[in-house]
């Protein structure tokens, strides 16, 4: 699941947007009542997912934010939220007081989840309301594990093996899961004239070998050696590790296929999986 770089990481905003209007006539709302939501995390939007990371400082929520429509004093906005593996009805996660001009209101919330989640916001005419007067359409937030890693390259003459320790985090109850993927391993090494560090070029994917995982509560670790020929020059070396995404047995993950396991890599892709 995911993808594990031996580089720097890069991130990017992202949103998404959905609407829905509803009708409500209770006080505190009126007959034109309406709730829309847009949903944002630090990583990019993947074939049009948001998506946060587990476990990974900043990127671990998303932000839910939207405005209400046809609305009056007392009003409020209360975020649901259904988990995978959707066998649940969705629940109240939080509650926004809503602050009106004009007969319209913003609310945000943040949203952590540990696997693919579905919110939606619905708005009440007050507190106490049991019904909602108007509701926003749901919305997907994907979830990716995170990892750590170091990694050593010693040389004898052009034959170089690099040395890495993985480790993965990930949603206990899918450690069993994701902790017996393939690995496939990919390497980009790019000319470096002048010793100045270039960016990576396509990634290619390599052979590897992979310890069996050493698993610590949420913490799965690996011991992979790549063994590789230098190029003539100067040069620096980039690798990757991905496993491929199983969101409906696990809900960890994007849906569909993202390039994972594929003979070759673009060095600017988002995510793959």
């Amino acid at each position: 699941m995911g993808i594990y770089r031996g580089a720097a990481v890069f991130t990017a905003a992202s949103v998404a947007l959905a609407m829905l209007f509803s009708a409500g006539t209770a006080s505190g709302v009126t007959a034109k009542s309406a709730a829309s939501i847009r949903i944002v995390s630090k990583n990019p939007v993947e074939t049009k997912d948001v998506w946060t990371t587990f476990a990974r400082a900043g990127f671990a929520s998303a932000t839910v934010t939207g405005t209400a429509s046809g609305v009056a004093d007392g009003a409020v906005a209360r975020l649901y939220r259904s988990t995978f593996p959707f066998k649940s009805p969705a629940v109240p996660v939080s509650t926004s007081t809503l602050s009106v001009t004009g007969g319209s209101a913003k609310f945000s919330f943040t949203a952590t989840p540990k696997f693919e989640t579905r919110y939606r916001v619905e708005v009440f005419s007050s507190a106490s309301a049991g019904a909602p007067a108007a509701s926003s359409a749901s919305k997907t937030v994907y979830v990716t594990d995170s990892s750590v890693s170091s990694n050593t390259d010693p040389c004898s003459g052009r034959q170089c093996t690099i040395h890495i320790n993985l480790t993965e985090i990930i949603q206990q109850s899918a450690v069993s899961t994701e902790k017996v993927k393939h690995q496939f391993l990919y390497l980009s090494l790019p000319a470096a004239p002048g010793g100045v560090k270039p960016k990576p070029t396509t990634y290619h994917l390599v052979s590897a070998t992979v310890s069996a995982p050493t698993v610590k509560g949420e913490h799965v670790s690996f011991k992979i050696s790549i063994k590789y020929t230098a190029p003539t020059g100067r040069y620096w070396y980039y690798w990757l590790s991905c496993t491929r995404d199983t969101l409906t047995k696990d809900g960890v993950g994007l849906p569909g296929h993202h390039g994972c396991g594929d003979a070759s890599l673009s060095p600017t892709t988002p995510y793959v999986g």
